[in-house]
């Protein structure tokens, strides 16, 4: 299995700290008849609008590796359930693309309660929210740094300078609730990870990703990990404990 996926690393989480209630469904996407576009086959789409069926509209959809939230209003966002479908076959395509960069394709789809984010503008080409978002890095079961996730680097626009400052203005509150979440996490997991969590429009934080460390983007901090071409937890953990880190 695929350590990113979704089908690894929520069932291990689920429990521990809060995260949008959420069913995941293996399947796998296959190229159409014209060879152009990749397509949910439809004994998996059948199963998925079964499983939908157990969430009120708007709902949240992903693939294992990712959500293609960059493209928003026409994948991982489904106002209506007659949206189900398309936006299904638009995750499979995207996918497919994010495989040129080291991804992999899909094997799972998870559909996730849908929860109102302190939303404060929107931004990119799918008109994706922008919220309060936190990453945390863990490594061999200690919380190791923390970072917002959406700054200048990502959001390159000065109208939007002020919000990002805003948001990203964390209270002792909140550090000390998100670094317990964070710390509840890594205690079950070994060696290297991103965390994400993001802000509800009611002030909840929750879970919503993670992610191999070594594959997640880290903004400059005194953080210096040397990065390791193995990608197994087992054998990284299995080589860690050979070079006694």
């Amino acid at each position: 299995m695929n350590t990113n996926a979704i089908e690894y690393w929520y069932p291990k989480i689920k429990d521990i700290v809060p995260t949008p209630k959420t069913i995941i469904i293996l399947a796998k996407a296959i190229w159409d008849k014209t060879g152009n576009f990749k397509l949910i086959p439809e004994e998996y789409v059948k199963e998925i609008k079964k499983q939908a069926e157990n969430f009120s509209y708007p709902i949240f959809v992903r693939g294992n590796d990712s959500s293609c939230k960059h493209d928003w209003k026409d994948t991982c966002f489904v106002a209506k359930k007659e949206d189900l479908e398309k936006h299904l076959h638009r995750i499979a395509y995207e996918t497919e693309g994010l495989d040129v960069f080291g991804s992999v394709g899909v094997s799972s789809i998870a559909l996730r309660e849908y929860i109102e984010m302190d939303s404060k503008f929107k931004y990119f080409w799918g008109e994706l929210p922008i919220n309060p978002e936190r990453r945390y890095f863990i490594y061999n079961h200690k919380v190791i740094c923390h970072h917002p996730y959406w700054t200048s680097e990502s959001i390159k626009d000065k109208q939007y300078e002020k919000l990002l400052d805003e948001m990203n203005c964390e209270t002792d509150k909140e550090k000390k609730e998100l670094n317990k979440y964070a710390c509840n996490i890594a205690e079950i997991f070994d060696y290297y990870w991103s965390i994400d969590f993001c802000r509800a429009k009611n002030g909840k934080w929750y879970c919503i990703d993670m992610a191999i460390g070594y594959e997640s983007w880290h903004p400059k901090c005194n953080l210096t990990i040397k990065k390791s071409p193995v990608y197994s937890p087992e054998e990284l953990c299995k080589k860690f404990k050979e070079d006694g880190k």
